[in-house]
């Protein structure tokens, strides 16, 4: 994959460390050394020029994997902007938008600052066992760790979430670097602190729409403005995209619209709509799975580029990522989830604690049968009360938008890595517009029906018509994938129409997913997965008993969640190819026939 590694290395370590990234042949690829500290970029080359690049001089060194998207706004060249970010980070990293991370490193003081961007668009691991070592992927820090060890709470989370949370990683030894946060190495020792916190404010925008339309006009605008080669849009038959690819042409950029089949009734049918209005070529990806060896070998690449820290169930139409995506566009640019779904309004009003909130919405199994899985691991949610407790001192409701954005990063975010391997990406992580999005006002979010607790929503938030009506230029006529109605049309016709689907849905309805339907449908495809399974019942941190139960209840139809299984099937390969070699001592030489007694 495109990535970033660096640290207290000269240029064959950094070298050693590129090679270990996940590679394609057509990445450009830079180094730079200043005496003991070192740094190197993979990147796209002439696919996407304005993203990643390296600047140093007899001071300073550093790197961004990324964009600033306002980086002509900023009062700095590259020199004082690395400057800024080693001598006064807590000043000039808030004033940072945009997709990135970023390294600064003083050959004066020895000392190394990373910082990730407000939502951690771009993952980075470290490790201090041996001097100081970071990438963007897992792989190159395996040598600078001694001898590996997994770190079983990761385990956990991956069962329980599909993705490892918070600052651990599969292994020990080897950290995660969260969201708008900036790392200090210094005199031998780490410090990591948060640079950006939501400003939450009691008098929010009395015209919340018109703000929140111009600011997410403004934040599009300005990563549009990084994109100089093919720019593509995934679009949906949802509202979301829809909104961004408005965005986009209000700003002057010409995209390419792209829809993947994604088992949701009415995508097919309304993307082609929603691209024709905007004039706009679209490509609709109809074959999500390919054959079963191309599906392996999707599954396989993909446990590689995100080092097995997400269930690869979690990236859709795997195969036309990998053989497809870079022959149509050179950057994708997504819309994001800031329409009022993420924090649902029972969410807010609730007692609940965040921590709490964030298990009943997220998780994929029980914590019971986790605990049942990894023995280890007494009680599953203890990552979750961990995340909330870096949080600021808000309310609940506060507390609980700032700690679903920041779970987006290990969940979304973190899905995006694959297609990052093969163009660039887009992201929006602009501070006013976060602002904006986190203070969203209760009526603007998904209502829910009443006497349900809050578990069944009525389909659509209102801010998602409202917006969509400002936006006009037809946009308000095409029905909306998940209602059937118009986004013109009253909010009641919505929850009536989604109501509607749902229960026809069910009736009719008998398609388990494409990646599922791949697994019980070849049988080259379940022998890839259950082989993987039967090898990870063995290691020490599964209940083996536990972990069959799981497969056989997905292959009898007794349970169609996938994502836990394929996590565990990711987490055994990633150990198998990178982790298992090197614990195993060489296998002894044939003796030859001269010593043979």
């Amino acid at each position: 994959m495109t990535g970033i590694v660096g640290g207290t290395a000269a240029e064959p370590t950094i070298d050693a460390m590129l090679d270990s990234l996940y590679q394609e042949p057509w990445y450009a690829i830079e180094r730079r050394s200043l005496e003991e500290l070192g740094v190197g970029v993979a990147h796209h080359g002439a696919k996407d020029p304005q993203s990643s690049t390296i600047w140093g001089t007899d001071r300073v060194l550093g790197a961004i994997y990324g964009v600033v998207s306002n980086a002509a706004e900023l009062p700095w060249t590259m020199e004082e902007l690395l400057l800024a970010i080693v001598d006064s980070p807590d000043v000039a990293l808030p004033k940072l938008e945009g997709p990135f991370l970023i390294t600064a490193m003083d050959r004066r003081t020895g000392t190394i600052r990373i910082a990730t961007d407000k939502v951690g668009s771009r993952p980075c691991y470290y490790t201090a066992e041996s001097g100081f070592f970071f990438g963007s992927e897992l792989k190159p820090l395996l040598e600078r760790v001694g001898s590996p060890t997994v770190d079983r709470r990761a385990v956990s989370d991956l069962l329980l979430l599909g993705t490892v949370v918070g600052e651990k990683t599969l292994l020990e030894g080897v950290r995660n670097l969260p969201p708008a946060t900036y790392l200090t190495y210094a005199d031998g020792a780490v410090e990591t602190s948060r640079y950006w916190y939501p400003e939450f404010s009691d008098d929010p925008d009395e015209d919340y729409v018109g703000g929140w339309i111009r600011r997410h006009d403004s934040a599009m605008g300005d990563l549009a403005g990084t994109v100089d080669g093919r720019l593509g849009l995934w679009l949906s038959g949802g509202i979301d995209s829809r909104v961004a690819g408005a965005s986009l042409l209000r700003n002057g950029a010409d995209f390419a619209a792209l829809t993947y089949d994604n088992g949701l009734p009415g995508d097919n049918s309304v993307a082609p709509r929603v691209a024709d209005s905007f004039g706009v070529e679209h490509r609709q990806v109809t074959d999500v799975t390919g054959s079963a060896d191309e599906f392996i070998e999707s599954v396989e690449r993909c446990i590689d580029c995100n080092d097995a820290m997400q269930s690869w169930a979690f990236v859709p139409a795997l195969p036309f990522m990998y053989h497809g995506l870079a022959e149509t566009v050179d950057v994708v640019m997504e819309g994001g989830t800031f329409l009022g779904e993420g924090v649902w309004s029972h969410d807010i009003e609730t007692g609940v604690s965040p921590a709490e909130m964030l298990y009943q919405k997220r998780r994929l199994l029980p914590a019971d049968e986790v605990a049942s899985l990894v023995p280890a691991i007494d009680d599953p949610r203890r990552s979750l009360r961990s995340e909330v407790e870096h949080l600021g001192e808000y309310s609940n409701a506060r507390q609980l938008r700032d700690a679903i954005q920041r779970i987006y990063a290990y969940l979304h975010m973190r899905s995006n890595v694959v297609q990052r391997s093969q163009v660039g990406t887009r992201t929006i992580s602009d501070g006013a517009f976060l602002n904006h999005f986190l203070e969203m006002p209760v009526e603007q979010r998904m209502q829910t029906v009443p006497g349900t607790n809050g578990k069944i929503p009525f389909g659509v938030p209102p801010l998602k018509l409202r917006v969509t009506r400002e936006l006009g230029a037809g946009l308000d006529e095409i029905p909306y994938q998940r209602t059937g109605v118009a986004p013109s049309r009253s909010y009641w016709l919505h929850t009536a129409g989604f109501v509607g689907k749902q229960l026809a849905n069910r009736l009719t309805s008998d398609s388990p997913g494409p990646y599922l339907a791949q697994y019980r449908r070849s049988e080259r495809v379940r022998s890839f997965v259950d082989e993987l399974v039967d090898d990870a019942r063995d290691r020490p941190f599964f209940d083996g008993d536990e972990l069959l139960a799981l497969r056989d209840r997905i292959r009898s139809g007794k349970s169609d969640n996938l994502t836990p299984l394929a996590a565990v099937t990711g987490l055994e390969r990633w150990l198998q190819r990178h982790v298992d070699p090197l614990e195993r001592p060489a296998a002894p030489q044939p003796a030859s026939a001269s010593t043979r007694p």
